[in-house]
C-alpha cells in the first residue's frame, strides 16, 4: 500500500521505503508461517505479530522522527518479545528453554507484559544507550508498544504485575475489543500503515514543528529548516516580500543564520541579502511571507586555516582547486594595506568588514565567497579561517 501511495503521488523516497517494510513484513509473515500448522495458538500468532509489528514501527518513526530502516527493525523485533512467556510464540519457538523456564513460572501476558518489566528491560539496555540512543529507545518503544496493543484484545494484560493480576482492558465495552482475524484488527492494520506514510511526509516536511512553521509562513520556520537540516541538504527559501528599491518574490539558496528570526539569501546576482519579518527594519528583505523549501543532499567539509603573515594570494589559490561552494568565515589581519578599500552597501549584507588599527587593517568573514576572497589577493594575512566547502551529493 504504501508503495503505491508513493508511486501515486511521484515520490521515489516513499516508493523505495514501502519497498523495504513489504520485504521485512514478508519475511515475518515467511516466519510465522513456517511454524508448525496443528497448534492452534499460531493462527492467533500470525496476525498479532504482524500488527503489533506495524503498531511499534509507526510508533517508532513518529515518537523518534526517524526513518532509519536499522532503528525501525530494531523497534518491529522487540515487538514480539513478550511473547517470549509463550512457547509457542515467534521468539517461544527461537527460544524455546528460557520460553519454556518463564512459561512455567508466569501466567500467560503477566510478567512479560507489564510496567514492571519494561523498567528492568530499559535499566538492562543502558548499555545500548552508549552505542546508539536511537536504538536505545527503539526497542523500548518496540517493546512496550508490543504488549501494551494486547490491552486491545479480549484479554488484557496484567499491566501491573506483580503488584496486581488485575488485567488491564480498553475499552470498557468487551463488544469494542479486537479479536483474532476480526475486522477491526485488519482496520487496525490499516491505520498502523496510514501512520506510517504520516511520519514518512512530516520527516520529508522537515517534522511536525517545521510543517507548523512552514504554516504560519515566517522567517523562524526557514531558520529551523536549515538548523535542522542544512547540514544534509540545501535550504531554499520562498520569499514574497519588499526591499528598499521594490518588491521581491521567488526561490533562493538560503547561505546561513543571523538570528532566529533572521537568515542571509543569495539573489539571482550573487548578492547577499538578509531576510526578516515585515517588522524587520534592520533587514534588506521585509518578508510578507516566507516558506523553508528543502533541497538537494549535500556534503559539508569544514577546515581550519590559519595563516601567519603569509600570500593571501596562494590561499585563493588552493580553494580555487575545490569543486564545491566555498564559505569563509573568521579574521585576518593585514598589514602593509593602506590601499585597500572595499566597497560596501546598505542595501545588501556585507561579507567583508574592515576596521583600521595603528598599523593594520583586520578584515572581518562572514559567510564571504572566493570571490570576495579574491579582492585581498595581493595582501599578506594573519589570523584564523574557517572555510565550509559544500557539494552536491
Amino acid at each position: 500500500m504504501i508503495r503505491f501511495i508513493g508511486r501515486g503521488i511521484g515520490d521515489t523516497n516513499l516508493y523505495l521505503f514501502g519497498g523495504m517494510l513489504a520485504v521485512a513484513v514478508s519475511l515475518l509473515r515467511l516466519f510465522m508461517f513456517s511454524l508448525p500448522k496443528e497448534v492452534e495458538e499460531i493462527g492467533r500468532v500470525k496476525m498479532t505479530a504482524k500488527n503489533h509489528f506495524l503498531f511499534s514501527v509507526s510508533a517508532a518513526s513518529l515518537t523518534l522522527g526517524t526513518l532509519d530502516p536499522f532503528v525501525l527493525l530494531i523497534a518491529g523485533a522487540m515487538s514480539l518479545l513478550p511473547d517470549i512467556d509463550s512457547s509457542k510464540s515467534v521468539y517461544g519457538k527461537m527460544l524455546f528453554p528460557l520460553s519454556r523456564l518463564i512459561e512455567r513460572h508466569f501466567p500467560h501476558r503477566t510478567f512479560t507484559h507489564s510496567f514492571f518489566f519494561t523498567a528492568i528491560l530499559a535499566i538492562g539496555l543502558i548499555p545500548l544507550a552508549f552505542e546508539s540512543k536511537e536504538f536505545y529507545f527503539a526497542a523500548l518503544i518496540g517493546f512496550f508498544c508490543g504488549w501494551f496493543l494486547d490491552v486491545f484484545t479480549k484479554a488484557g494484560v496484567s499491566a501491573f504485575y506483580p503488584m496486581s493480576m488485575a488485567r488491564l482492558v480498553i475499552p470498557a465495552n468487551p463488544a469494542l475489543r479486537l479479536t483474532t482475524g476480526s475486522k477491526n484488527e485488519w482496520f487496525f492494520s490499516v491505520i498502523f500503515l496510514a501512520l506510517i506514510v504520516i511520519s514518512f511526509q512530516l520527516h520529508s516536511s522537515g517534522g511536525v514543528m517545521q510543517i507548523f512553521s512552514s504554516l504560519l509562513a515566517q522567517p523562524t520556520g526557514v531558520s529551523e529548516m536549515f538548523r535542522t537540516h542544512g547540514q544534509t541538504n540545501r535550504i531554499y527559501a520562498l520569499v514574497e516580500g519588499q526591499t528598499a528599491t521594490g518588491n521581491i518574490s521567488g526561490k533562493f539558496p538560503v547561505v546561513d543564520l543571523l538570528s532566529n528570526d533572521v537568515f542571509i539569501i543569495r539573489n539571482s546576482e550573487n548578492i547577499l541579502l538578509t531576510v526578516g519579518d515585515a517588522q524587520c527594519l534592520q533587514c534588506h528583505v521585509r518578508a510578507n511571507s516566507v516558506k523553508g523549501v528543502l533541497g538537494e543532499n549535500i556534503f559539508i567539509r569544514i577546515e581550519e586555516i590559519k595563516l601567519d603573515d603569509k600570500p593571501i594570494g596562494k590561499l585563493v589559490s588552493l580553494l580555487e582547486n575545490e569543486s564545491g561552494e566555498v564559505l569563509i568565515y573568521g579574521e585576518l589581519n593585514l598589514r602593509e594595506a593602506e590601499d585597500l578599500r572595499i566597497e560596501t552597501s546598505q542595501l545588501q549584507f556585507n561579507p567583508l568588514q574592515i576596521s583600521t588599527n595603528l598599523e593594520t587593517k583586520t578584515v572581518r568573514f562572514q559567510s564571504a565567497s572566493l570571490e570576495d576572497l579574491r579582492k585581498l589577493t595581493k595582501y599578506n594575512g594573519d589570523g584564523r579561517l574557517v572555510v565550509k566547502i559544500i557539494t552536491n551529493l
